[in-house]
Parts: structure tokens; sequence; C-alpha cells
């Protein structure tokens, strides 16, 4: 850098300040001086940002204070201050310059016109840049390039979304402003403060500012700028939004300043945790319309609104159509285009109640969706003014009852659903008569009052699908809903089709789907719908005189019946008024019948026989869409096809037929009389014995049938069905008993040549595709045969024969040098020596099956009687230092009695150090923790795998954390036992492999020591004959980032802190209180050591914060006792904030987990506790707690430092309550 530079970075910082400024006064009119470094380019000298050079360093960077003062320098000082003054951003373009450029990509956006003004149309234009820095250090966008040109009054917007979280510095050199442009500003992941947000509200009217994935908080937006002012980048911004994936711990500055932000009339948070709002918003934000929390943890609904004086679009815009239908008609509230809307969003929070008058004012919507709502007050609406949309889906409500809603007179839109409502009032929506959409799907509504909806004469959808209605009465729905456009009712219990939504006139759809509809005759059906209420339903106008009552509606109304019962549309017994309203009903009516079981037997007749007539009498013209869309499901041969595509002489019904062979079904066809016999997919392996009496139609599709054999039946076989059987050839004295046969299918079969007799056969059809034919001279005669039979084989052209070279052709097709027949060869010496070959190579592959399937076992004899260690190798030196543990051992529960008799005792009797999870598990840290820390210290883990280790949450993180170590550093580290559990059962794609390589155990295997002795002791552990040299480690060993004990703080006074319901004290001061004592721990018992005279919730702080540790017993008061939460709670943020196991807690007997707070269960659920009728409970406790840090002696010494920390944890006490608080 030249000297000309370091003048420029060395003055800047005092251009913008006056000479009022403490550092500056002082060095220009003090007479101690600065000795300037030669030529200002000393190395002595840093250059830091501007944004922080005064705050910190000042002169100092670039000056040193020397022993000599001279007045010259100080004059000399001030001159140059004065003559750089004019330069101060040539100087912040020289900083700017140090920082790297962005690598970002401008991506197109598409500009929809979002506002007018005058009428019309704002020019809208947009920018976003996509940022690809990947380093977390800032970076420089020059935005000369980018900025828009000045056409005008225009809209803005420009969006950054960076890949990585990083700073972001906005270079404005030579932009032009312009004020008289509305700025939208949306940034995403990139970390922007005041400063940078102000460039922008100096070149443009900034109205619109949103963050999102990143929390502008006064840390970041402030930074190190305290003196500017904070609130100046946004001073006219009308819409703030913060929105982040997860929740986050950092406060927004906007809700931490002091300051007033008139204009903001839309405030979105999201996704940042709060719990409550600052009491002062109504005063900072006195203008808000809207306010969003989404995924926040609010317990009550927060007080708002803060004004009821509307609030109107700035610059006098207005909101185009589009944005008008996405900003409001989209959420069902109707409001001018040029004011906010004013709406309270608080989706996805913890409420749980909404108390009397909770909102009060004028709000358009409410949503609360995905919360804890069970209850709301008759009252909690009374004082809502304007409400058009409420949302409460996805809660836990049971009932509405008839005065929740009675307020809302302007409610357009009621979102009910996904709740457990099992009954609604009556008369709940009786002030409703406004409403038009209405949603209470998802619940479990069985039955709904009549008159329920009679209010809702502006209803137009309504839906209740997923609930458990099974009828839907007349008196339901009013017939004069015109209104009425939508109806789901899908996923109900539905048995019967309700005729009402044949009488509604404006009704468009109505949604039956998966039910469990049947309609055993149509007739019985159409009596139940009224004559004349049906044709006023279908009449367009009845002031037309001339009124077609048969023509054909072009928009037909849909009834959605897909996915029921509807076995059969049997039209039998029809009169001319069921065929007059049939034919109305599928004129004005499309019925959509897919996914439905249709059977397309003979009682398909009658339908038959009605389409038909209609197509005489010119009702129906075949273009229709039932006769493309009606499909049949039964039988195979039918199923997919339209059901008005079959010919009468297609059907059939069963029948019961004497002599039907057992294992088949036997049909009679409707016209012929024909027996159909199906004997397919039976695994018949020859002709049945016995038919039925008449003429026969046998069908043995999908046996294993390889000859036709002969049968006294076969003359009275029509049509024979053979396909997909294991037929190689066909018997000539057979087929001339077949007589009167017309078709025959013998494809997929296995025949290599036709005998010549068939020619002689009379049929109709014949198919033989898809064979083993061979292109010898024996089937030479099949080539010509099948040109003169065209007509009837089927797919002639594509019947093929293959070659001795394996070749596949056409025989048709083939030339008739080609049909070559060779000669066998005598091949009994090549037989022979096939043979024998084939014997030794099918020996020695046996031989070596057997040495790879017991693989584990020779290599364990090896082990056993050679002291080798073969093939397993470990392919680096284990540390004993880094891994002290060497077998972790990893078990379901019901697997606890069988591991420590077999596993555990076994190898600690080998002096090996072993960690059983379910014995030595630290206390007080979490699952999870304690599974990472001990998978990382040992050497070999041994995971027993038992039937309900698979739903063991436990046994599953183990098997994550063993396998990560298995793939990163260690093949051999993890050991498998099999407990009554089978290979193939397991799912697991990473276990499956893992057991391909054999390591693994069964648990019944009578070398089931030796194995695991084998697998645990790899060639780079010690050998089996050094077992003695192995020593027992400490726990402190085993965890020492946990259990190390430094000399502990001044402000701490006690090993541990007891806390315990009061009704439940006698375990604790009889028992756990003298046992820990007599181990020389300094215990805080609340009975004894709470100061007198102090708030308890300050004794409990006081306690959490003065001890090492803290043991919350739990107990079947424990959810009662209010105090003991309050410490639990406590504790476990205490515990967050430290990496040792903090909080431990012991559960007493007779506790249902299940019945705790959510708190505490969520606590017990992912860490380690303690129970008290534990067998080992002594031992896991003592080893959870660090070795005793006071002298019992001297309890006042310590307890007097404590009081002059500067926490001020412990008042200073009198003598009364020094006796309170001793601690001996």
């Amino acid at each position: 850098m030249d000297c000309t530079t370091a003048l420029h970075s060395v003055f800047l910082p005092f251009l913008h300040i006056s000479f009022s400024n403490p550092p500056l006064a002082t060095i220009v009119h003090s007479a101690s001086v600065l000795q300037p470094l030669p030529l200002f380019c000393s190395a002595n000298a840093h250059y830091l940002p501007v944004a922080g050079f005064l705050e910190r360093q000042h002169l100092l960077t670039v000056y040193r204070w020397g022993p000599k003062s001279n007045m010259l320098t100080s004059h000399f000082l001030f001159v140059c201050a004065v003559l750089f003054s004019a330069i101060g951003d040539v100087s912040s373009q020289k900083k700017t310059t140090e920082v790297p450029e962005c690598r970002f990509e401008l991506n197109p956006m598409t500009e929809v016109k979002l506002f007018q003004m005058n009428g019309k149309d704002l020019p809208t234009k947009s920018r976003a840049f996509i940022i690809k820095s990947s380093t977390e250090t800032s970076c420089v966008m020059r935005m000369s390039n980018y900025i828009f040109k000045p056409v005008g009054r225009q809209l803005l917007i420009y969006y950054f979304l960076c890949m990585n979280p990083h700073p972001v510095i906005l270079d404005m050199e030579n932009v032009t402003t312009l004020s008289e442009n509305i700025a939208y500003l949306q940034v995403e992941r990139c970390l922007m403060d005041n400063i940078e947000i102000s460039k922008f509200e100096r070149l443009y009217d900034l109205k619109v500012l949103s963050f999102l994935k990143s929390v502008p908080s006064s840390q970041s937006w402030i930074g190190n700028n305290s003196g500017a002012s904070n609130e100046s980048s946004i001073k006219e911004v009308v819409s703030y939004t913060i929105k982040t994936e997860q929740y986050s711990d950092q406060v927004p500055w906007i809700l931490e300043t002091n300051s007033t932000f008139p204009n903001i009339s839309e405030l979105s948070f999201t996704g940042l945790g709060l719990t409550e709002l600052p009491p002062d918003m109504s005063a900072r934000f006195p203008n808000l319309q809207s306010i969003s929390l989404d995924w926040n943890r609010f317990t009550q609904v927060p007080f708002f609104p803060y004004t009821e004086k509307p609030s109107f679009l700035p610059l006098d815009l207005s909101r185009t159509p589009n944005m008008q239908n996405h900003y409001a008609n989209s959420i069902g509230i109707i409001i001018r285009t040029d004011i906010f809307r004013r709406i309270l969003q608080l989706n996805n929070n913890f409420i749980q109640y909404l108390g009397d008058y909770i909102i009060n004012g004028t709000l358009q919507l409410i949503s609360i969706n995905n919360n804890r709502l069970r209850n709301i007050s008759d009252h909690a609406f009374d004082q809502v003014i304007g409400l058009q949309s409420l949302s409460l889906k996805n809660n836990s409500l049971v009932s509405i009852n008839d005065k929740i809603f009675s307020p809302c007179k302007d409610l357009l839109k009621l979102q009910l659903g996904q709740n457990k409502i099992e009954w609604i009032h009556g008369q709940a929506f009786r002030q409703l008569s406004r409403l038009n959409e209405l949603d209470l799907s998802s619940n479990n509504l069985t039955v709904i009052e009549p008159r329920t909806f009679y209010p809702l004469t502006s209803l137009r959808t309504l839906r209740l699908e997923n609930n458990g209605i099974s009828k839907f009465d007349q008196n339901v729905l009013q017939f004069s809903f015109v209104n009425l456009r939508v109806v789901n009712l899908s996923h109900n219990k539905f048995q019967i089709l309700p005729m009402l939504f044949f009488l509604l006139r404006g009704l468009e759809m109505v949604d039956f789907s998966h039910c469990q509809i049947s309609i055993d005759r149509m007739s019985v059906f159409l009596d139940s719908i009224p004559e004349t209420d049906f044709i006023d339903s279908i009449i367009v106008s009845a002031s037309n005189a001339n009124i077609d009552l048969y023509a054909k509606r072009q928009k037909k109304r849909k009834i959605n019946l897909s996915n029921n019962l509807i076995r059969r549309l049997d039209f039998r017994g029809f009169f001319k008024i069921h065929e007059k309203k049939m034919i109305l009903i599928l004129n004005n009516y499309e019925l959509i019948l897919k996914g439905n079981p249709i059977d397309c037997d003979c009682h398909l007749v009658s339908l038959l026989n009605f389409f038909a007539k209609a197509r005489l009498d010119k009702r129906f013209d075949g273009t229709e869409y039932f006769y493309k869309k009606w499909l049949c499901h039964w039988p195979p041969e039918f199923q997919g096809r339209p059901l008005l595509s079959l010919k009468k002489t297609d059907l059939f019904c069963r029948d019961e037929i004497r002599g039907c062979p057992t294992g088949c079904i036997c049909y009679r066809r409707y016209t012929n009389r024909v027996i159909i016999v199906n004997c397919s997919h039976s695994n018949f392996n020859s002709f049945p014995g016995e038919m039925p009496d008449g003429n026969l139609e046998i069908w043995l599709q999908y046996n294993n049938i390889s000859e036709l054999a002969s049968r006294s039946y076969l003359p009275r076989i029509k049509i024979l069905k053979m396909t997909k059987n294991s037929i190689s050839s066909l018997s000539v004295p057979v087929l001339k008993q077949m007589r009167g046969i017309k078709k025959l299918w013998f494809d997929e079969n296995l025949l290599t040549t036709l005998p010549r007799e068939i020619q002689e056969v009379n049929f109709e059809l014949l198919v033989i595709n898809t064979n083993h034919f061979v292109c010898d001279c024996q089937n030479q005669w099949m080539k010509y045969w099948l040109l003169t039979v065209q007509s009837r084989v089927h797919d002639w052209y594509k019947i093929a024969c293959s070659t001795s070279e394996d070749k596949v052709f056409s025989v048709v097709k083939v030339a008739d040098e080609d049909f070559v027949c060779i000669e066998a060869a005598d091949f009994r010496k090549t037989l022979a020596l096939g043979l024998s070959l084939g014997f030794a190579i099918l020996f020695i592959l046996v031989c070596l099956y057997l040495l790879f399937y017991y693989r584990l076992e020779v290599k364990v004899l090896i082990y056993i009687y050679f002291n080798l260690h073969p093939l397993d190798c470990d392919p680096q030196k284990i540390d004993d230092e880094k891994e002290p543990i060497d077998t972790l051992v990893v078990c379901s529960k019901s697997m606890i009695e069988w591991v420590t008799a077999n596993v555990t005792d076994t190898l600690e009797s080998l002096r090996f150090n072993v960690l059983d999870i379910n014995r030595d598990f630290l206390v007080g840290m979490s699952i999870r923790e304690n599974m990472r820390m001990a998978v990382c210290r040992s050497k070999r883990s041994i995971v027993i795998l038992s039937v309900d280790s698979f739903k063991d949450p436990i046994v599953q993180l183990a098997l994550t954390f063993t396998h990560e170590k298995v793939l990163r550093e260690r093949p051999m580290y993890m050991v498998l036992f099999l407990h009554n559990v089978k290979k193939c059962v397991i799912e697991n794609q990473d276990l499956k492999k893992y057991l391909s390589s054999g390591r693994f155990i069964r648990t019944r295997d009578t070398m089931l020591k030796q194995k695991m002795l084998y697998m645990l002791t790899g060639s780079n552990d010690a050998k089996a004959q050094n077992m003695e040299l192995r020593r027992k480690k400490s726990y402190k060993i085993f965890f020492p980032e946990i259990m190390h004990t430094p000399s502990p703080p001044n402000c701490v006074c006690y090993d541990i802190f007891i806390s315990y319901p009061d009704r439940d004290y006698q375990f604790a001061t009889g028992v756990l209180y003298p046992a820990l004592h007599a181990r020389g721990y300094v215990v805080c018992l609340p009975d004894r050591d709470f100061m007198v005279g102090t708030a308890k919730e300050e004794n409990i702080l006081n306690a959490i914060e003065l001890s090492r540790r803290t043991l919350v017993i739990v107990t079947e008061n424990h959810v009662d006792d209010e105090w003991q939460l309050f410490t639990l709670r406590t504790a476990i943020e205490r515990s967050l904030k430290q990496t040792s196991n903090y909080l431990l807690c012991m559960i007493a007997p007779n506790v249902d987990l299940n019945t705790l707070d959510p708190e505490t269960r969520a606590f017990v659920s992912t860490h380690v506790i303690i129970f008290q009728d534990d067998p080992l409970f002594w031992q896991k406790l003592y080893r959870s707690i660090p070795p005793p840090a006071f002298q019992k002696t001297d309890p006042e010494k310590k307890i007097a430092s404590a009081k002059e920390t500067p926490n001020g944890l412990i008042p200073k006490s009198t003598d009364a309550q020094k006796s309170v608080f001793s601690i001996t």
C-alpha cells in the first residue's frame, strides 16, 4: 500500500465526526503529542474497518505516543484532516476493494403486475442475485451494472439469496438515486446490517423488507455502529418480515429497540420461538394492521389489534385483480384494493384455550391452525368486529356448541378440519347466513343433526370428508340451497347413496369416493327420488315454456362414486317412470364409477337392454361418457373393458352345477347355456377326471399339465384354454376325440412341433404363440399350413421357431433350405467324461461352500489350537489410551439377564473392561451423548439383536453409531449376536451387508464363548494369554470430559442439590441425604437450607446456581407440585449450557411415566435416568456424581466467599439466616 492510500485509510474515520469528539479533540488541542510514523507507512500501522475504527483504536493505529511533544505535529494532523474531508468516498472505495467480490448468478424472475396507480398498472421490475461465495467472510456486490434504468415511477424487486450465510456489502458507487421508485427487498440467508439496508433506503422508496432464514438481531443489525440511527433504514417500510426454518434464540432488533415505527402496517415473525411480545408493542407499532406469528411458542393469544383505524396503501396505490385475489380473496376475505388487510395468524404454536373476550377489535382473518386448542369460550369472539375468515384447523376440538360462532355474523369462511369434533349443536351456525365455505373434514363426526346447515343460505362449499358419517338425511340441507356448488363426503361410511343431492339445483360436484356405497336394484333407488322435485332441480330456466327435459346438459353435474362397493348395475324391474328418471340422470349428471368391483355377468343383461332401447329411441348416440368410462372389474377377461361394449353372448353367471370338479368353479352362459368350468390357477397336473353333463368350455390356464389325457367328456368340449402349462406334445388320439372343438389355446407352452393331424381339426380359432418350435425338416409343413389358415390362427405371422444356432425367425419367413435335420451323434464317451468332470467340480464346490459356510468355526479352531488370528485384522493399531473400554455391550431391556450372565460376567471374568449400556451409562447425560462417547472410546462393541430390539430406539441408535465407526475407521468393530432372530427377517440393508461378512454369533451356538473371544481379540489387541495384564479403568477415564472435577468456582457451595415434592421428603432426607453426607458430599436440602423470608423461586434459582449437580426426585406427586416442575425446568435450562451431566433424575416406584408433564417426559425419554428400586441404584448414583469438592469443616467460609461474587447470588445474611444455610 502506498502512502497516499495509507493517508486515506487513516483519516477517513475523522471525516464524519465533529471536533467535539474526545479522541480527536485531545489530539488536536492537547499539549501531549503524537509521534508520527515515517511517511505514515510503518509496518506497525493496522488499517481497521471504518465502521469500528473510531470506537476501538482511533489514531493509535497510525500514531504511537512519543516522549517528545511538538505543536507542529498537532497542527499538521488538523490540516490533513481538513484536506482529506473531501475525499471520504474515495477512501471508502479503497476500503471496499480490499474485500473480495461476491460470486453470483443473475436469475430472471417472472414480472407480474402487482399494483396500480391512478387506474394504471404500475410497472414491475425484478432482480434475483444467487450468491455462491463459499467463505464466511464478507464479500462485495457491485450494483452499478444491475440497477434499473430510470423510466418513471415503478416497483423494483430485489432478491438476494446466499447459498451459505455470510455478510454481504453493497457497493453503490455510480448508482443514481431513484427516490420516486418503490423498492421491495428480500434477503435470504445473507447477512446485511442497517448500513447496507440504508443504502437501499437512500436510493429508493423502500416499502417492503423481508429476511428469510436469518434473524437481524441487535448484534447483527447494529454491530459496532451504535452511533448510527438504526431505524432510519426502515423509516418508510410498511411491511416487515422475518422467517426462519427452525427456532432461533436470537431476538429481532426491532423488538428490542425503543423506537417507534408508525408506517409499519404488516409484521411477520415466523419460526423465531417467541413466547410473548414486548408490552409496549402498541406504542412501537401504532398503525399495525396485520401480525403473523407462525411457528413460535405462544401459549396464549397476544393482545391485538392496536388500532381501529384502517391503513391505506402508500402513494395512492391499489392492488391489481391478480394481486387482490392472492392477497385477500384466496384466504376468504373481501376488502378494498387500497387498504391493508387486518389479520392475526398464530399457526403452529402451543395455544390450548381461547378465553372470554380474548380478542378485541376489527380483524378480517384469524388463523390458529396446528396448535393444541381444546376448548373455546362461548364469548371468545364477542368483541371481534368484521371477522370474515376463521381457521382453527389441526387442533384438538371435540365439540361445537351453539354460542361460539354466534357473534361472527360477517363470517365468509370457517375452517374446522383435522380436529377431533364428534358433535355439532344443531344451532351452531344459526348466525352464519353469509358463510361461503365450511370445512369440517377429518374429524370424528358420525351424525349431522337435522337442520344444522339450514341457516347457511349462502354456502357454496361444504367439506365433510374423512369422517364417520353413514347417513345424510333429507332435512340436513334445504332444497332451496341454490348457491351450494361443491360437497365433499368422501372417505365416510355411507352404504346408501343419499338421493338429496339429486335435488339441489346449483350443485356442481358431490364426492362420495372411498365410501361403502352399493346399489342392488337401480329401480328401488330411483323410486326414492321425488319426480317433481327432481325435475325442478334440472330445469335450467322455468320461464321458458318450451322445456326439453331430455336435452343434454353441456356441463354435467358430477357425482363421484369411485372406489365404492358397487358390484352390480341391475336394471331389472324398470317401468317407464324408471326409464325416464334414469335418462334424465344420465343426461344431467356424470356418475363416476371408477375403481368399483363391477361384475359383468349375466345380471348385466337388463342394463344392456335398457341402453339398447335408449339408442333406438335416440336418447343416446354412443358418444356419451358412460359408453367409455363405465368399466368391468370381473371376470378377469373383461377387466378394464367398457361394460356397454359387451354382448349378451359374452355374459355368464355362476351356477350350482352338478358334477363340477373339486377346485374348479362352474358358470353357465346366458344365451347358449354352455357350461364354463374354470380350473385356472389350481395347480392341476392332469385333466380332471369328471365334468358336468352338457357342452363344455374348459379353462385350465396357469397349471402344470404336461400332456393331454383321454377323457370321456372330450367330444363335448367346445372351447379349451391351456395357456401357460407345460405341454410338450399333442396326442393325436386326443385331438381326434375332440370332434366338437371350436377354439383352442396352447400358447406359452413347451411345444416343439405339431402333429400333421391337426390339419383335420375343424377349429375356428387356434392360439399357439410363444412355444419352442424348432426350424427343422419335420416342421417345414407348418410354414405352408399357416399360410392357408391365416384367418383361423391367432397372430400366425408371429409364430416363431429357433434354429440350431439359437436364432429365432418367424416360421412363414424361414427359407425351405433352412429347415434342416441334424442326425444325433454317438456321445456316450463324451457323456461319461462330462459326468465325471461334473461330479468332481460338484464335490469341490460343496467343499468350498462348507468351508465358506463354517468359516468362522474354522478360524475359531485355528485361534484356539494354534493361537493364530487369521484374516480378521484391523487396519491400524488400537490405542488403549484413546479407547480404554474393551467392549461395549448393547441390548434391549428384555435381554438384560441373559446378557449379564452370558456376556458381561464372562468378559469381566477375563478382565475385560466392559461398558454395559443398561448398567454403566452415565445418569443425567443424554442417551445419544452416552452412546456417542461409549462408541468413540471402545475397541469393540457387541450388539445383541432380539425380536424387540428392532423397535428399541436405543438399540437402533447404537447401530447407527457403530455402523458409522465401522465405515469410518474400523471394519471389525461391531460383533452381532442373533437371539431367536433369523437373518431373513432383518430389513436393514446395512445390517444385511454386515451379516454377509460373517461377523455374527447365534446365542444358541455351542462355541459362543470361543467365538466371542476370537472376535473381541483382534490381531492388534492383546493376545489371549496376556489377558491378565489388563487393568480396570476408572469411570473417570471412560467419560473424562464429563467426570473431570476441577476446583469449583467461588460461587459454588454445594456438591448436590436435592429437589423433591413436599409430600415425599422421607426418602430424600431419611435415606438419600445420610448416605451422601457420609461420603463427604455437601448437600443442599430445600427444607433445611432455603433462606427464610426469601421467595421460594429465588431460593430454587440460588440452589441450582450454587450446586455442582441437581438431583430431582420424581414421585407420584411430581406433576401436582409446581415448584418441583419449576426446579426441573430451570435445571434443564442450565444443563443445556454445560457439557457435564448436571441434572440427575430419579424415578420413585409406582410412577407411570406416561402421566408425567410433557417437559419431564421429554427429558426422561432422551436422558439416562435412575430408578429408586434399581438393584444398582447406589452404584449408578455415586458413579454419576463427581467426588466431593468441599471440606465439611469449613462451610461458612465457602458461603462467605460466595457472598462476595459479582453475581450476588447469596445476599448478606443475618446470624439467623446463617443458621438456615448451615451446610452441616
